[in-house]
C-alpha cells in the first residue's frame, strides 16, 4: 500500500477522495436503512430512457470526454489544456448549468495568477465536475444531494491519477468504474421481479409486470378495441406515446428507468362509456407508482 504513494505527488487528493467516497457510501446506506426508500427524480436521468444509449454514453462517451475536458485542464500538453478550457464552458452550456460559469471564471482566474493555489484549483475543478452532472434544483433532498459527493470524490481520485500517471490511465479507471455501475444496474434489469400487479381506475384494470431488458422479444403495442390495449417488451415512454404524442408529460420514476414491461389494460365495467385515452392511461400509470 505504501508503494502506491511512494514518490507520488498530491497524495492528499486520493486519500481525501477515498475517505469522502467511503463516508458517503456508509451515510447513504444508513439513511436508507433508517428512513427507508424515498424516490426522487434526478434531472440528469432525463436525458434518455434508452438503456443501450445510456450504456454507450457511460462506457465510452463519459470516460473519454470528461477526462479530457476536466482532468485535461492540468495536462502540460498545450492542445489538451486548450480543449479543456474550451470544453468546460461548452459542457456547462449543454447541461444548462449556467450558474457554474461563475465557478469556471474563478477557475480560469486562479489558473493564470502568478502564485496560483493548486489545492484550490484541484478542489474547484472537482466541484465543477460533480455539479455539472446535476441541475441546481436537484438538491432538494438528502437522497439527491449525497450522490454529488460520489462524483466529487471520483474527481479527486481521477485527478491524482492524471497528475501522477497519465490521462489515458484516468480514462481507463473512469471506464472501469462506470463498467462496474453498469453491471450493478443491469443485474436487476435482467432479473427483475416478474410478479403481476394490478391497479384499477374508472372501470379499467391495468395489469403489468417487468420483463428482462435483454431478450429476443419484439416490442409490440396492440389495441384490439377502443377499450383495450396489450403491450409486450415495451418501455413506459413508448407505451404512453401510443396514446399521447407528448410523452414528456410523464416522468418515469428513477426506480423504473430502463425497465421493459408487459402491460394489459382492459375495461372491467361495461356501464362506463369512456374510451381508453391518454388521461386514463396516465392515471393508471401513476396509481401503479410507475411514473410521476
Amino acid at each position: 500500500m505504501v508503494n502506491i504513494f511512494k514518490n507520488k505527488k498530491y497524495n492528499y487528493l486520493i486519500i481525501i477522495g477515498v475517505v469522502i467516497f467511503c463516508c458517503t457510501f456508509i451515510i447513504y446506506n444508513v439513511i436508507f436503512t433508517i428512513l427507508g426508500r424515498e424516490t426522487n427524480h434526478l434531472t440528469r436521468l432525463e436525458t434518455t430512457n434508452n438503456y443501450f444509449f445510456f450504456v454507450f454514453s457511460a462506457l465510452f462517451v463519459a470516460p473519454i470526454l470528461e477526462e479530457i475536458i476536466f482532468r485535461g485542464f492540468f495536462i502540460k500538453k498545450f492542445y489538451v489544456k486548450i480543449i479543456s478550457v474550451i470544453g468546460i464552458p461548452i459542457y456547462i452550456y449543454i447541461t444548462d448549468n449556467y450558474y457554474l460559469f461563475t465557478f469556471y471564471i474563478i477557475l480560469l482566474m486562479t489558473q493564470f495568477l502568478r502564485q496560483s493555489n493548486k489545492v484550490f484549483l484541484f478542489f474547484l475543478n472537482s466541484i465543477l465536475f460533480s455539479l455539472v452532472h446535476y441541475k441546481i434544483y436537484d438538491f432538494h433532498s438528502v437522497y439527491t444531494i449525497l450522490p454529488m459527493f460520489f462524483q466529487f470524490s471520483m474527481g479527486l481520485i481521477l485527478l491524482w491519477v492524471v497528475l501522477n500517471y497519465s490521462l489515458v490511465k484516468s480514462i481507463l479507471i473512469h471506464f472501469s468504474f462506470n463498467l462496474f455501475l453498469v453491471i450493478v444496474l443491469t443485474i436487476p434489469l435482467q432479473f427483475p421481479n416478474t410478479n403481476i400487479h394490478e391497479v384499477k381506475h374508472l372501470g379499467y384494470s391495468m395489469k403489468w409486470q417487468k420483463t428482462p431488458i435483454l431478450n429476443s422479444k419484439n416490442t409490440i403495442v396492440s389495441m384490439p378495441s377502443e377499450y383495450e390495449v396489450k403491450a409486450e417488451n415495451v418501455d413506459l415512454k413508448k407505451f404512453y406515446k401510443s396514446f399521447e404524442n407528448d410523452s414528456d408529460r410523464i416522468k418515469i420514476k428513477d426506480d423504473n428507468l430502463f425497465y421493459k414491461f408487459e402491460i394489459v389494460i382492459t375495461k372491467t365495467d361495461t356501464t362506463i362509456a369512456s374510451k381508453l385515452n391518454a388521461e386514463i392511461v396516465e392515471i393508471l400509470l401513476k396509481k401503479a407508482d410507475l411514473v410521476h
